[in-house]
């Protein structure tokens, strides 16, 4: 990352040289794609290319695989971006990027957060949200639910008023 793509090049040599078993173990396999990253970033292409295609033939699964796509990126035609590739900004038409967004976030008011899902709040404001819709609302379900509801809470107290 920090552009010393010579020395990496060496280390990377060194790595697959040092490691037992040489470019066939996995680990020298492992530092075999990452030496050929290194050297298409010093501009050896040829020779990344080259180490990649050996990698291909690789004993481990990882590597072929791992190679196989660096190899694609590889070969990949470069892409060539011209002006008209590019959105042009006239600041001095636009003003300057500070003045853009003028609309900030607001905060929320905790007033107006949600009723918990499923409590009595909760079935009253979906009742209106969907009467407000045009949709036709059953009330005979809502008051089901609603009793429901209520029914559940006082069998959860009572259940708990005869633990204690």
């Amino acid at each position: 990352k920090a552009g010393e793509y010579k020395a990496a090049v060496t280390s990377f040599t060194r790595a697959v040289a040092s490691v037992p078993g040489g470019l066939t173990s996995r680990e020298g396999g492992q530092y075999s794609v990452w030496l050929a990253q290194a050297l298409q970033a010093n501009g050896r292409s040829k020779e990344a290319i080259g180490l990649l295609q050996r990698c291909e033939a690789h004993p481990d699964g990882d590597v072929r695989k791992i190679s196989e796509s660096v190899l694609y990126v590889l070969q990949a035609p470069e892409l060539k971006l011209g002006r008209e590739n590019f959105m042009q900004i006239d600041f001095a038409a636009t003003g300057p990027p500070d003045e853009w967004g003028k609309w900030k976030p607001q905060k929320r008011d905790p007033e107006d957060e949600p009723p918990e899902m499923y409590s009595i709040e909760w079935y009253v404001q979906e009742f209106e949200r969907k009467q407000a819709m045009g949709r036709p609302v059953e009330r005979e379900n809502l008051g089901l639910q609603l009793a429901m509801a209520m029914l559940g809470s006082v069998g959860i107290l009572a259940a708990m008023a005869v633990i204690l």
